[in-house]
């Protein structure tokens, strides 16, 4: 599939889609090229023959805009949600709804159901807060409410949390998780990742609804696994330091380190308690 979809987004014109403003970078650069990882969103969407896609991060709309030119379907639909509006010509595209506001709220969850009414949607595009606790919520909310059949995630592994994130969903997901950029290292950079999820193939209904709820439970199994093995290295730790402090031959850098270690282990447990995924 990421091979198949690479080909042929290489084949589509994305002239006009612009990465924009480079938050990364100083204030005043800009992007008018397409990113590679773009040919191969529209590569995925014409292969796979996506009609109904869900975009939570627009940033300048170039994702969109290479998503849209991949879709060959003539009632192609894309809602695209970020917190900022940088490009007001976005709402002048045919088939393109943009929101505004932040898409683990109550509203923005409303518009989105309203938008695209029972049935599932195609394709889920996740860009947005590169943090673990909103993007996995980002995932958990809209696998179960929009039913994806795919998912694209960037960034999986661009810092620790996000790598805490992909490591959750492919303990959820197992082979259905693939890392795009091991299978072609041109879509993305390494040090950022590009996720692809296969959720469900096209089923019934009642199949495909029986199967959201069994990957949300599979998700909640996983971040409670991980929170287990947290808490008792947590608890390890908090043992060592305690019978190490009273060496008084110990280097204190490497009581430090410890003392490090558990403080970092006690923000991902935070992390993991802190996620509220619907029932």
């Amino acid at each position: 599939m990421v091979r198949g979809a690479w080909a042929i987004g290489e084949t589509i014109n994305l002239s006009d889609a612009w990465y924009g403003p480079k938050h990364w970078k100083e204030p005043d650069s800009f992007s008018s090229t397409p990113f590679p990882y773009y040919y191969f969103l529209a590569g995925l969407v014409r292969s796979q023959g996506c009609s109904r896609i869900f975009e939570i991060g627009t940033h300048y709309g170039g994702s969109a805009r290479s998503m849209l030119h991949g879709a060959t379907e003539p009632n192609v639909q894309l809602v695209t949600i970020d917190v900022t509006d940088l490009n007001p010509a976005l709402h002048a595209l045919p088939c393109v709804v943009k929101l505004t506001g932040d898409a683990n709220g109550a509203e923005a969850i409303q518009e989105a159901m309203d938008k695209f009414g029972p049935e599932p949607i195609d394709l889920l595009y996740i860009d947005a807060d590169h943090k673990f606790a909103p993007t996995i919520t980002n995932l958990g909310l809209y696998s179960l409410l929009l039913k994806p059949r795919l998912v694209v995630i960037d960034d999986i592994v661009l810092n620790e949390g996000m790598r805490d994130f992909w490591n959750v969903v492919r303990a959820a997901y197992g082979s259905d998780a693939i890392n795009c950029v091991d299978v072609v290292p041109e879509i993305r950079s390494e040090k950022c990742g590009f996720g692809l999820l296969r959720l469900r193939r096209h089923l019934p209904t009642m199949d495909q609804n029986r199967e959201s709820k069994s990957e949300m439970r599979d998700i909640r199994k996983a971040i409670d696994v991980n929170l287990d093995s947290l808490k008792r290295e947590h608890n390890n730790l908090d043992i060592a330091i305690t019978e190490l402090s009273s060496w008084s031959q110990l280097d204190d850098s490497h009581l430090q380190e410890l003392k490090k270690r558990k403080l970092t282990i006690g923000e991902a447990i935070a992390k993991l308690e802190g996620i509220q995924l619907p029932d």
